[in-house]
């Protein structure tokens, strides 16, 4: 999934290239239509909007309160509340079947595209959730929160795997698409007195650290791997 800012001009899919010019025009209506839906909030926080894979579906983070959008026919599809609406990130599925939101309630909920039902609520922050990533497969899920905790969890039951705990905040993680590995950016001093110029990567089966990835001389402020879980 792609997440952009309110204020983007063009749309850019998964895969490296850009999506069709009708695909992007369909996301900018919906966008359009979803601040509209929104138009009588405050704007305490930046609108963000993060799109699936294909393109098929959009949730909108408007002043923290999200909404999931079919992006064809710009319809609003569900809403997708947390407490005191508070959400910060979402995340799709490769297969768009998924979509799972974060926010500054602890949790993670995973919603279905389809029906716009929450199918589980995975609790085990004790801080903030400021991202989320599934598995290619859909079967895991990685959280980072501000509790210091990166987790891995099983996507379709709720049970946790594995966790690391790095000590101070995580802004972002990302799981390798096999769904053995994880990787965390922490920000400010974590694990052995890093700071956010490293990256950690951990064995999600297990939760053993397997390697502490340095040479930036700034923040690392994203990570992904590659399809074929290899490289980061």
């Amino acid at each position: 999934a792609v997440r952009l800012g309110d204020d983007s001009t063009a749309e850019q899919f998964p895969g490296g290239s850009d999506g069709p010019a009708g695909k992007a025009a369909e996301v900018d209506v919906a966008w359009r239509r979803a601040m509209l839906e929104h138009r009588d909030l405050p704007r305490t926080y930046a609108p963000s909007r993060v799109v699936s894979r294909q393109g098929r579906f959009m949730v909108a983070i408007i002043d923290d309160n999200a909404t999931l959008w079919e992006v064809s026919s710009a319809t609003l599809r569900a809403r997708l509340p947390h407490r005191d609406q508070s959400v910060r990130a979402a995340a799709f599925s490769d297969d768009e079947e998924r979509v799972v939101t974060v926010g500054a309630d602890n949790l993670a909920r995973i919603w279905d595209t389809t029906s716009g039902s929450e199918i589980i609520v995975l609790r085990g922050h004790t801080s903030r959730v400021s991202s989320a990533m599934f598995s290619h497969d859909a079967s895991r899920l990685v959280t980072a929160g501000w509790d210091g905790f990166t987790i891995v969890w099983d996507a379709r039951t709720g049970r946790r795997i594995s966790a690391l705990n790095l000590g101070e905040y995580v802004n972002e993680a990302a799981i390798s698409p096999n769904g053995a590995l994880a990787v965390a950016l922490p920000q400010g001093r974590t694990y052995a007195g890093a700071n956010d110029r490293v990256a950690y990567l951990w064995n999600a089966n297990t939760g053993a650290l397997i390697a502490v990835l340095q040479g930036h001389e700034t923040e690392i402020t994203s990570v992904a791997f590659s399809p074929d879980s290899r490289f980061v």
